[in-house]
């Protein structure tokens, strides 16, 4: 993923109603991340978040990236609070590297994994 990837919020929201989910994330943490936390690992792995908050039992994020073809890949993390169990939602331009985007983002969630 290339860094400074930028996108408005009505066109972030466009995309992401328009495709397909590509892949999906279920698993358990061993650590509960605060926002802060999990948006800054994100972050150092050039995916940017859209959105976040507190919904009371859980977080919620609207992450997205860029890789070096222009092509945007989008995530909607859910993350529980009570049992630290983390889904995510991956929707790809390019459906064939949602993987990859899948790869870099379980990268930016490893440290909460021991």
């Amino acid at each position: 993923l290339v860094p400074g990837a930028v996108m408005d919020q009505a066109t972030f929201q466009n995309r992401w109603e328009s495709l397909p989910q590509a892949t999906f994330m279920d698993l358990f943490l061993n650590r509960l991340p605060t926002v802060d936390e999990l948006e800054t690992a994100a972050k150092e792995e050039n995916i940017v978040c859209m959105a976040s908050g507190d919904l009371g039992s859980e977080f919620k994020f609207y992450f997205f990236g860029q890789d070096s073809k222009n092509a945007f890949y989008f995530c909607e993390v859910s993350l529980k609070k009570d049992d630290k169990h983390f889904t995510a939602s991956i929707k790809a331009e390019e459906e064939s590297h949602a993987d990859e985007f899948a790869n870099a983002f379980t990268s930016t969630i490893t440290r909460f994994l021991v």
